[in-house]
């Protein structure tokens, strides 16, 4: 009973809406509208893409930038690491910070009580200027 009732109110709200708007048609409205939001969505979706992938690329060329430096860094320190294991540099170090030498070398250590002192010179003398003839006479005669 209740369902015929049900049945019978949906019917008469269908017609009375038929009715209502029969110069118009629903599905047609209803599909455009659903239409317009698919696209609009999809059109946000696309630029919050190209905007994501714009910060990206930006990401990425500030890490590759980064990632440079710091192999530049770790050739620098490759050819460091290269000089402190030569063997040059460990003979220079046992020299000077461990006074070793080779056995036909021989180290002299001088000891001053004080440092030298040099005295600049205060007075000017201006240089002496050498005429034409005289610095021919020179060359050629030793005189």
């Amino acid at each position: 009973m209740f369902q015929k009732r049900l049945k019978y109110k949906i019917s008469q709200i269908k017609s009375y809406l038929d009715h209502k708007f029969s110069g118009l048609n629903i599905n047609m409205i209803f599909g455009g509208i659903l239409y317009i939001l698919i696209v609009g969505v999809l059109c946000i979706n696309c630029y919050n893409a190209y905007v994501k992938g714009m910060d990206d690329m930006r990401q990425y060329s500030n890490e590759l930038q980064i990632t440079n430096k710091i192999k530049q860094e770790n050739i620098q320190l490759q050819n460091l690491y290269r000089y402190y294991n030569s063997i040059d540099y460990k003979k220079m170090y046992a020299r000077d910070n461990l006074s070793l030498a080779p056995s036909d070398e021989t180290l002299y250590y001088i000891q001053r009580d004080e440092p030298i002192t040099i005295d600049p010179k205060t007075e000017y003398v201006p240089p002496t200027t050498v005429d034409n003839l005289t610095l021919w006479r020179r060359l050629l005669f030793n005189v």
